[in-house]
């Protein structure tokens, strides 16, 4: 990935949002490309699909 970002002088960095908290997470550590921006193996499209089917809200 380094002649990826030759033209930026920041360091790449996961671009997923954490809407509860705020922020962006920002890891730096193996890092993948995606067509939603480069992201960490914590929210990878198939890690995000794989905890949303983990959370199943109560119904009444």
């Amino acid at each position: 990935m380094n002649g990826f970002w030759r033209d930026s002088q920041e360091q790449p960095h996961c671009g997923h949002w954490i809407g509860p908290e705020g922020r962006f997470c920002l890891s730096g550590k193996d890092l993948h490309p995606y067509l939603t921006g480069l992201r960490c193996p914590l929210h990878t499209p198939s890690a995000l699909r794989a905890a949303q089917a983990a959370y199943r809200p109560l119904r009444e």
